[in-house]
């Protein structure tokens, strides 16, 4: 009997606040490499990893104004084993 292992995937995406910083949690299904607004991070095994969201003083301004703010994030990530696949993520900020 021959295994193949599943190539890792991004199980989920969501925010939370750190010490008044808001940051990107997102969990995947193993390791490989994500590419999100042109900066690479290696994923070395499965879990969660948190990246801080940096807002521009616009976005700042209107998450003080509205109490909410959509953002688009654009995620490429490539497994160690399998392909590689993009996808668009919007998560909402309120404040």
């Amino acid at each position: 009997v021959v295994r193949v292992a599943k190539a890792a995937t991004l199980t989920q995406v969501s925010t939370t606040t750190i010490r008044g910083t808001e940051v990107l949690v997102l969990k995947f299904s193993g390791p490989g490499v994500l590419t999100i607004s042109g900066k690479h991070y290696r994923i070395r095994r499965a879990g969660a990893v948190k990246l801080p969201i940096k807002l521009t003083s616009a976005e700042k301004t209107r998450l003080r104004r509205h109490h909410k703010l959509q953002l688009k994030f654009k995620l490429k990530f490539v497994p160690t084993r399998g392909p590689a696949f993009v996808k668009t993520e919007t998560v909402t900020l309120k404040g």
